[in-house]
């Protein structure tokens, strides 16, 4: 299966403002928007990443836990 590629600038680490596209790229899709729960595109496994203190997300936030996509 051929995974989309991303073309567009990720400006911001944060799912609730990327595109459908941009997350596509990265192997993921967006559940919920308000709560990040993120799913993966190849396993099917959902997750909600913890946001920081400061309402970041940290590094690699976007990585399905079964290593789908690392």
């Amino acid at each position: 299966m051929k995974q989309a590629v991303c073309t567009e600038p990720l400006e911001r680490e944060d799912p609730r403002y990327m595109s459908p596209v941009q997350l596509a790229g990265l192997g993921v899709s967006r559940l919920n928007r308000y709560d990040a729960v993120l799913q993966c595109t190849m396993c099917g496994t959902s997750w909600s990443p913890k946001f920081r203190a400061d309402g970041t997300l940290p590094p690699g936030y976007w990585q399905c836990p079964n290593k789908c996509n690392w």
